[in-house]
């Protein structure tokens, strides 16, 4: 079973409803290196905001703004189909 972690990054979406279409100058956001994080979950259980975490090939800082907390996915009860 995959892990579920109980945070991601918010998407392009969330972010420019919560700060504005200029959210990346907002915020702490390093425009270059930091996309490939959007809408992708934030795998660490604990979060303590401010700590250096390594995503990727980078360390990044991380906080409360960039985080919004990830839905526990729906079970899928369907079979699966089995190839012969």
């Amino acid at each position: 079973m995959k892990k579920h972690y109980p945070y991601r990054f918010k998407t392009r979406t969330e972010f420019e409803g919560d700060y504005g279409s200029n959210w990346e100058s907002k915020l702490n956001w390093n425009r270059e290196g930091m996309r490939c994080l959007i809408g992708t979950v934030f795998p660490f259980d604990d979060v303590k905001y401010g700590k250096a975490y390594f995503l990727g090939d980078t360390t990044w800082c991380i906080d409360d703004t960039m985080l919004i907390i990830n839905g526990v996915p729906k079970p899928n009860y369907e079979p699966k189909k089995f190839i012969y």
